[in-house]
């Protein structure tokens, strides 16, 4: 028996979008109005920053063309951090990647520790239930 680590099925809409904060910084979940002019049944007034992203990307610039990828571009440059114009990027975005990186780390050690325990314990449960096999067929065998 292996030990495997199971999770909700996810929306196809949260897959999309699945931990891009991670790299390029809490920014990215952000709530904000979106640009365009979809209807709110089809797209939501106010979304994450990273999904309004996917749907100017998927609907406007690929599917409808009412968008350049340049014009996409421009709209993301004014919800993104500003960086120095030495290139380096700030104390700040840095602090966030650190800590938005040491918690993800923390959660997969979490999660191999976890991982440890069960397979530990379903070891144990098998060299038992072997045990005991081994007890009642040499006890019907006298």
């Amino acid at each position: 028996m292996h030990f495997c680590t199971s999770s909700p099925s996810l929306p196809r809409k949260d897959r999309r979008t699945l931990n891009p904060e991670d790299v390029w910084g809490d920014w990215l979940l952000r709530v904000v109005m979106r640009t365009c002019d979809c209807p709110p049944l089809q797209v939501q007034h106010e979304m994450r920053v990273k999904d309004i992203i996917v749907h100017l990307f998927d609907y406007h610039v690929m599917e409808k063309r009412d968008w350049t990828l340049e014009q996409l571009v421009a709209w993301v440059e004014t919800w993104e951090p500003k960086i120095n114009l030495s290139g380096d990027v700030s104390l700040e975005i840095l602090e966030q990647r650190s800590q938005s990186q040491t918690a993800n780390k923390s959660r997969g050690e979490e999660e191999v520790r976890d991982a440890g325990d069960w397979q530990e314990r379903v070891s144990a449960f098998e060299v038992r239930h072997k045990s005991r096999r081994r007890r009642r067929s040499s006890t019907a065998q006298g």
